[in-house]
């Protein structure tokens, strides 16, 4: 007897991707897609993102993503931190999940995702394939909160990672993509340990961002003035923990966000990817000072 091709398996695997595997191609640079269950867009509560991933072998600092408890059960906004839009895919079997966890390396470990943190972002409910018993929703997060390190200059954003990530986005549409970039932005800017509470562009800064070139006499974007109260997101089913520093003096720090598409430091960096679009999009959300003073590698 014939059986349905989208019939459900004891122990169908799907991923989370909130970062560069929300692109199709690449994925499929890391395993040949699995079209058995489609993609769906989704937003994950209890997950905070965040650039705090450092890979040494690329010279960068990628998206992470620290397990959290809820706060809302709404679409994301500035007032709920801990929700990110992203992509489940089918993974299929071991050789796949293989795949994946040899490309996310030491630097993340892979956790089940429960259904019931998942919102679709279209008006329609999950589909029955992901809320069955038999799904397993993997997603690849922080092994430990204390390990997540701010971009520095030796560690900077790298522009075609985030070419990556944006061209896979607004693949889904432009709104998708600009919740992705807000969203992004606020948790690295505001939630990583020490929480921000005063943001400011100062001159200063620049004279942190060694070996890089900014645009003459103009200060760099992406500058903020540091409290000396300090905080971590919290754990799921753990109580709120705050730590304070001994200094009452607040600290500049430079977060290094560097153009490399001449030189592009993301192996999966395609030179056809949408630079355009998004560039535009990310002038219409961080604003073009920003944008024009990313920093240049020498």
């Amino acid at each position: 007897m014939a059986t349905d091709g989208n019939e459900q398996q004891p122990n169908d695997h799907f991923v989370f991707g909130y970062g560069s595997l929300i692109s199709a191609s690449s994925r499929a640079r890391t395993a040949p897609p699995n079209d058995r269950f489609p993609h769906l867009p989704v937003r994950a509560h209890t997950l905070r993102r965040m650039w705090s991933i450092r890979s040494r072998s690329r010279g960068c600092t990628a998206l992470g993503c620290v397990q959290v408890d809820g706060c809302c059960d709404g679409a994301w906004n500035e007032e709920c931190p801990n929700v990110a839009n992203g992509v489940v895919f089918y993974l299929g079997g071991e050789v796949e999940m293989r795949a994946y966890g040899e490309r996310e390396g030491s630097e993340y470990i892979r956790t089940l995702l429960p259904p019931s943190h998942l919102q679709s972002t279209s008006p329609s409910l999950l589909p029955s394939y992901l809320t069955h018993h038999s799904s397993r929703i993997w997603v690849y997060v922080h092994p430990d909160i204390s390990r997540a390190q701010l971009p520095t200059v030796q560690f900077p954003i790298a522009q075609t990672y985030l070419d990556v990530v944006l061209a896979g986005c607004l693949e889904i549409g432009e709104g998708f993509a600009e919740e992705f970039v807000r969203s992004t932005w606020f948790h690295t800017s505001a939630q990583v340990s020490p929480a921000i509470r005063t943001r400011h562009c100062q001159p200063t800064c620049s004279t942190v961002c060694d070996g890089f070139t900014r645009t003459p006499s103009q200060p760099p974007g992406n500058c903020c003035f540091l409290s000396s109260m300090s905080s971590v997101p919290t754990p799921p089913s753990k109580p709120t923990t705050t730590a304070t520093t001994d200094t009452n003096t607040q600290t500049c720090m430079c977060i290094p966000w560097v153009d490399d598409r001449q030189s592009p430091r993301y192996i999966r960096w395609e030179p056809d990817a949408p630079v355009g679009d998004v560039d535009k999009l990310l002038r219409a959300v961080l604003g073009e000072h920003r944008v024009t003073l990313r920093l240049r590698a020498e």
